[in-house]
């Protein structure tokens, strides 16, 4: 087998989430096997877009003139790519350079068989022979991220420490004010003497709501992170790493993998609105012990982490190695 380590490539349309996903997957199999890593972004325009990403005529037509260089020199060992943007770049790739290997994360919503792997959240329902299914999103953190995250921010070691990760509007979910009055009351009922609270807010939370949620940690002298402009450091790591517990809005297959990464107990919160897949992600999460329906005041409990990234990236490895021998 070759001990020379891949190149891997992190493709994305540059947003953060999906872009995370894919530098998650890619850090895993560097900490196994080593390697470097490039982040890719593709924003292609045109009316290709409109069509299935497996119709495209001339995928490398619809990209600006700076990101048609990537394809023009030397290919990567490893082809990591996530989101809708990058599947017709993943099948140009396994047409034109098949010694590649191709690795698509969520569901591409076309046959598994068109990439060497899938890698997608359970709920998405993605079946293969080739397909590794995750609990939500696809996360990882390093021992050195890990490590350099709990020294960012000092948590004192008793009593309970709850993360609290607010969402905001999307397609299937609304924050409204009414979901924003009752949280905040379930957060009054856990303000006790040896309880800590860490309250975060995302980009699609609306901004009277973060405002409220600001006062309400001044008010009580808990601590608050909206964003760097406003708050410094983003402590969001470093708190995962320290909390004894998660308080999350349903609206996120991401949030929900960060909590389950760190075997945290999760409490869901409900927001407006809802879907199918989301109900099947929620489920997923209750059924294997990670999360429960918020109720009360929570108790910890234990769960083994749902999701083994590092066993997913030894597969990928050791097909990349056998292949240098074939």
């Amino acid at each position: 087998m070759s001990k020379r380590p891949p190149i891997i490539w992190a493709v994305s349309d540059g947003r953060a989430g999906i872009e995370r996903q894919a530098i998650a997957l890619a850090n895993a199999i560097i900490d196994h096997v080593g390697g470097s890593l490039q982040i890719v972004r593709l924003t292609p325009k045109g009316a290709q877009m409109m069509l299935p990403p497996n119709m495209w005529l001339d995928p490398i037509g619809a990209l600006p003139s700076e990101q048609k260089a990537f394809f023009e020199g030397e290919m990567p060992d490893i082809w990591i790519a996530n989101g809708r943007r990058s599947i017709a770049y993943s099948l140009w790739v396994k047409k034109h350079f098949p010694k590649v290997l191709t690795a698509q994360i969520q569901n591409p919503k076309i046959p598994s068989k068109n990439f060497d792997y899938v890698v997608a959240p359970k709920h998405d329902q993605v079946k293969g022979d080739n397909v590794f299914e995750t609990l939500g999103g696809l996360v990882y953190y390093s021992d050195a991220e890990i490590t350099a995250a709990k020294a960012q921010f000092s948590a004192r070691t008793t009593g309970n420490r709850y993360l609290v990760i607010l969402g905001g509007n999307s397609k299937t979910h609304k924050f409204t004010q009414k979901n924003a009055l009752e949280i905040l009351d379930y957060l009054r009922g856990l303000s006790q003497k040896d309880t800590s609270l860490w309250i975060t807010t995302s980009r699609r939370t609306p901004p009277e709501i973060s405002s409220q949620f600001r006062a309400f940690a001044a008010a009580n002298k808990f601590m608050f992170f909206e964003n760097q402009e406003k708050d410094g450091a983003n402590p969001y790591l470093s708190w995962l790493c320290h909390a004894t517990h998660a308080i999350i809005t349903e609206d996120s297959a991401n949030m929900l993998a960060d909590a389950a990464f760190f075997r945290l107990p999760i409490t869901l919160i409900k927001l407006e609105g809802g879907s199918k897949k989301f109900d099947r992600l929620h489920r997923s999460f209750v059924d294997c012990g990670a999360a429960k329906w918020v109720e009360g005041n929570p108790k910890p409990w234990n769960y083994e982490n749902p999701n083994d990234v590092y066993k997913i990236a030894s597969a990928i490895v050791s097909d990349w190695q056998t292949r240098q021998i074939s």
